[in-house]
């Protein structure tokens, strides 16, 4: 049995990190988590400066059911068919870079040095 231990606590500091490494801006990107049969994520809209620990949402891996008055990130269904589907799968880490985004935004192709 694989043990997956990630907590609110992580997934927050771990949604802020990606921040703090430019790796994410605005309210774009997130991490999750697995704890247990829980995907733990970053809720839709919420920007970095106001998110908290107990604004990660917890949604139920098997249901996609989430309580509380936080929406999970839109992100969350393609989270959740990871877990489903890899249980050894622990976390996730989706990025918007900003110069990812912006070559993505030119529809350039990506050169090959």
């Amino acid at each position: 049995m694989i043990s997956h231990n990630c907590t609110k606590n992580r997934a927050y500091k771990s949604n802020i990190r990606i921040h703090e490494l430019g790796l994410a801006f605005d309210t774009f990107g997130n991490v999750s988590g697995r704890f247990k049969n829980k995907c733990l994520i970053k809720p839709s809209g919420v920007s970095v400066s106001e998110l908290t620990e107990k604004k990660i949402v917890e949604v139920d891996i098997s249901t996609s059911l989430f309580n509380g008055s936080n929406r999970p990130s839109t992100d969350t269904p393609t989270h959740i068919e990871i877990y489903r589907n890899f249980p050894d799968v622990g976390g996730i880490c989706h990025v918007h870079s900003q110069y990812a985004t912006a070559w993505a935004q030119a529809t350039l192709p990506i050169p090959c040095f």
